[in-house]
């Protein structure tokens, strides 16, 4: 199959995202609309320079759109295929390219259920995983990882973008040291959220750090142990281990689908036992770094009906 090159030339010419917005507007696009899929190209360039893409193929834009599905919102994920579309449709009739690597990419499907897409993990399952990895490198990163998911809630975007100055001890109101890591979140530019490592897993971390010491070819604080894959790791990379550990734990089954147990479950399952344990629902807002209460207050509600269901209430 014919692969796209991108961050060596067609992608690397930024008058080309101009001419595309050109040729939308005398098209008669809404500049509010042409103003959304500039920002809809700019985070798809950011996507494959993240994954460290030279070349991209149909399965990278379908990689692309399962990380908008987990990520974003339906209306906001369509949108940005819909700017990724047209920009390689503009592309092609241009001859910059002999075909668009998007246009067999169909967008997200809106659904309707009020069923929640993700399934925890049990208590014992997370054990479980966290227990699956041993004292090797890869066991004390992967450890890491799992831990700042579980514990933390992080997105597999987030613990990607993640840099080793991110982390900072920071005093409390008794002047003991807590272990943070500012978070580049959905949608932010820089890391400008605060995730506290609980006390008892900064010992997790820490030996990791360890381990990444020697690493001075990235400032990722999550990266490659091979000889020459010492870069930062992809999101792609990391979702993999994820549900690698889970099917070598049987947790997961492989060939069952993959949204419902997958890396966004720890995320999921770390907001259930943030809700379940204190209640705190602007807590847990500022755990999951919701922009929305009403996104938080979602997952209490599923959780509320499990945990203490107002069916139990009724007597007769």
């Amino acid at each position: 199959m014919q692969a796209i090159q991108t961050t060596n030339n067609i992608l690397a010419i930024p008058d080309l995202a101009h001419q595309w917005i050109d040729q939308e507007r005398k098209q008669g696009l809404a500049e509010k609309s042409l103003d959304a899929y500039s920002r809809g190209l700019a985070h798809y360039l950011s996507w494959v320079s993240d994954q460290g893409l030279e070349t991209v193929l149909a399965s990278d834009v379908l990689d692309y759109k399962f990380y908008l599905q987990e990520n974003y919102s339906p209306q906001t994920a369509n949108l940005r295929l819909s700017a990724v579309r047209s920009f390689y449709r503009f592309l092609v009739m241009n001859n910059y390219l002999p075909y668009s690597p998007a246009e067999s990419v169909k967008s997200v499907k809106r659904s309707k259920s009020k069923k929640h897409k993700r399934k925890k993990l049990s208590v014992q399952q997370v054990r479980t995983l966290l227990d699956s990895c041993d004292n090797s490198p890869a066991g004390v990163r992967d450890r890491a990882i799992l831990t700042l998911m579980v514990y933390c809630g992080l997105r597999v975007i987030e613990i990607q973008r993640a840099n080793t100055d991110n982390l900072e001890t920071m005093l409390d109101d008794t002047d003991n040291n807590r272990l943070v890591l500012w978070v580049q979140g959905k949608g932010r530019i820089e890391p400008d959220e605060m995730s506290v490592i609980p006390l008892r897993q900064e010992t997790v971390i820490r030996e990791w750090m360890n381990c990444r010491n020697g690493n001075k070819l990235s400032d990722a604080l999550f990266t490659g142990l091979g000889g020459r894959s010492k870069g930062r790791l992809t999101t792609r990379s990391i979702s993999r281990m994820i549900k690698t550990r889970m099917i070598d734990c049987g947790i997961a089954t492989a060939g069952i689908d993959d949204s419902i147990l997958c890396a966004h479950s720890l995320r999921y399952t770390a907001l259930n036992r943030a809700i379940s344990a204190s209640g705190d629902i602007m807590g847990v807002k500022e755990l999951a770094r919701h922009s929305s209460i009403e996104t938080t207050a979602g997952y209490i509600q599923q959780g509320n009906r499990i945990n203490d269901p107002i069916e139990d209430k009724i007597e007769y």
